[in-house]
């Protein structure tokens, strides 16, 4: 499968994926503003960061 699927199919398992990525696009973020946006726990947000970061997403 091409490494854009797999992507697509990573993000849509998740909607804080989603919703931290479209944040990402839009502006420069802290972590802590990105969490009170998303209304997500700190481990959450850490894990999906990580993720991106191993993805080179970010």
């Amino acid at each position: 499968m091409d490494q854009s699927l797999y992507g697509i199919e990573y993000l849509s398992r998740s909607e804080n994926r989603v919703q931290v990525l479209k944040l990402l696009t839009r502006d420069a973020f802290t972590r802590r503003e990105l969490q009170d946006e998303l209304g997500a726990s700190q481990a959450t947000l850490s894990r999906i960061l990580q993720d991106f970061e191993s993805r080179q997403w970010i």
